[in-house]
């Protein structure tokens, strides 16, 4: 449990996932974070502009193609998987 609680504390002070910010519509909070990451703060830097854009493209590519549901789970081809990472865990 020591482990699990360490890691537990340590993500309450890391800054959310830019992708999951995009993916949320809260493309603002994902420029601020990756500017904090790879800008030194700075929004308009190279490299985070780059990584902006990156991002923002596959979150249009993957709204345009995927579909979320916990049907796809139940597939035989994906459920094999499943089961495959939870037994490893386990």
């Amino acid at each position: 449990m020591v482990p699990a609680i360490i890691l537990f504390t340590g993500l309450l002070f890391f800054p959310k996932s830019p992708r999951w910010l995009a993916m949320k519509g809260r493309w603002d909070e994902a420029r601020e974070v990756l500017a904090g990451l790879h800008g030194g703060g700075d929004p308009s830097h190279p490299l985070v502009l780059a990584e902006f854009l990156e991002i923002e493209e596959q979150v249009r590519l993957d709204r345009e193609n995927t579909q979320n549901s916990w049907r796809e789970m139940a597939k035989p081809k994906t459920a094999k998987r499943v089961f495959l990472g939870c037994g490893l865990q386990a």
